[in-house]
């Protein structure tokens, strides 16, 4: 599979955060470059998302360092999102890391051109972490969700939250395709972290308890994997495909609930899909 370099535009739409969504997990940390120079402190177990401006149409790119101790912090996915392929536009570049074990450690960032080896970085960045031999706080988990074909709420843990005007869930070839925000939502997870590639017609999900990303594209029934350099991995054929349908993405609720530790249910008399945690 090709690099996933050139994610293109965030999903704007459908990933809206409101008051009608679940709060992100307690268990990530997100930097940006607001974060420059500053310690900080995570538990053991941890995700780490940082993200940076960036301009790699222009030719420059940031560099990571090697980390000293994969032991203490260990990077799991690396991608860039650019809203347009325009020579000069701007986008962002995403790490997300794991806190392995106890211990500190510094990440030193330059922002240049790699064969401008005489010319100083136009921009660098630092950040010390450190991990805590504490364990990170267990997510909020999901006692029980459901989604009724045709119907415009949803509830989750026993209260109910309202779609999207003319958005329900629907039945096809004996699969059950929930719009990706509300699935996202049921599942506790951050809709802050989804991305949407319109050159790939692809849906970025956020990433796992161990700092896994997977992405998903219409058409396609593969559920892929970003790893650390940016590249794809197949991680399971799923027999049904995402779909775009009136602008919003439906995803087969039932793999992407088994990506996160979650089962599905279906109640055929009531036409009722249900999310519990896994046995």
């Amino acid at each position: 599979m090709k690099s996933w370099r050139l994610l293109l535009a965030v999903l704007a739409v459908l990933i809206l955060v409101s008051g009608g969504l679940l709060p992100a997990r307690a268990d990530a940390v997100q930097l940006n470059e607001g974060n420059n120079n500053q310690t900080v402190a995570l538990d053991q177990g941890a995700v780490m998302e940082l993200s940076l401006p960036g301009n790699p149409t222009t030719g420059f790119s940031w560099s990571l360092a090697e980390t000293s101790d994969q032991n203490v912090l260990v990077e799991t996915s690396h991608f860039y999102i650019n809203p347009s392929r325009t020579v000069g536009s701007g986008g962002g570049e995403h790490w997300v890391f794991r806190a392995a074990g106890a211990g500190t450690i510094r990440l030193n960032l330059v922002y240049s051109r790699p064969w401008e080896k005489s010319t100083p970085p136009a921009k660098t960045y630092s950040v010390v972490i450190g991990v805590n031999s504490a364990p990170a706080p267990a997510p909020s988990r999901l006692n029980h969700a459901s989604f009724t074909i045709g119907g415009s709420t949803y509830s989750v843990n026993g209260q109910v939250y309202q779609m999207d005007a003319g958005v329900s869930p629907f039945l096809q070839d004996g699969r059950v395709y929930v719009p990706v925000r509300y699935l996202a939502s049921a599942l506790g997870l951050s809709t802050a972290d989804m991305y949407w590639d319109e050159a790939s017609r692809a849906v970025v999900l956020p990433p796992d308890q161990n700092g896994v990303v997977y992405h998903l594209k219409i058409g396609d029934d593969k559920i892929y994997q970003i790893d650390s350099g940016g590249t794809d991995k197949v991680i399971q054929a799923m027999g049904a495909v995402p779909l775009n349908k009136d602008g919003y993405i439906y995803l087969p609720a039932r793999f992407i609930a088994g990506l996160f530790g979650y089962q599905a249910g279906w109640d055929a008399t009531g036409r009722v899909l249900s999310i519990e945690p896994a046995q």
